[in-house]
């Protein structure tokens, strides 16, 4: 489901990018609310200890910005990512199991991925980040992201189609 890296990355300088990839959520008064992946910038070399542990061309690096609960869902179009948090506004991970019967509803831009309600699921393991931290999470699972607060959650976020269990044998004794 997730593992954390050894090393903090506490200080990266990372920042959102004007060019926006892809964001899941919905429009509440002219203001958009979900999770959205920019571009990023970083300078590479900060982060190199993990890219270098990568296959070439096999992740893309993006800024995920959360401003709003995202509900359980599995991701589109990846099965793996390396979270790296700057800032973790208090939010809460928590990767679930679908109840018998539940619906997994597609958004208008998802193709592989889906979305299921709070209640028709089970909680499974959870995790809450700190600034500076960085978890491998297997986002082909239901997982979700939630706050009791309007505070933003912003990470700079490497993703990849290679595996879960891949990830953690490419990365070795990084992971804890």
């Amino acid at each position: 489901m997730f593992r954390k890296l050894k090393k903090s990355y506490k200080g990266l300088d990372a920042k959102q990018g004007k060019d926006l990839h892809v964001r899941f959520g919905v429009m509440n008064e002219g203001q958009f609310m979900g999770i959205a992946y920019n571009n990023a910038e970083v300078e590479t070399s900060s982060i190199e200890d993990l890219l270098a542990k990568l296959p070439k061309d096999s992740f893309s690096v993006q800024f995920m910005s959360i401003n709003h609960e995202v509900p359980p869902h599995v991701d589109n179009g990846i099965n793996t990512v390396i979270n790296i948090y700057t800032k973790t506004g208090g939010y809460t991970t928590t990767f679930h199991k679908a109840k018998e019967g539940a619906t997994k509803h597609r958004l208008p831009n998802q193709d592989s991925g889906y979305v299921c309600q709070f209640h028709e699921v089970d909680n499974l393991e959870s995790f809450i980040a700190e600034d500076g931290d960085a978890y491998i999470l297997n986002v082909a699972e239901l997982h979700s992201v939630h706050s009791g607060s309007s505070q933003k959650r912003e990470a700079l976020c490497i993703n990849t189609t290679l595996k879960f269990d891949e990830v953690i044998e490419l990365l070795g004794d990084a992971v804890s």
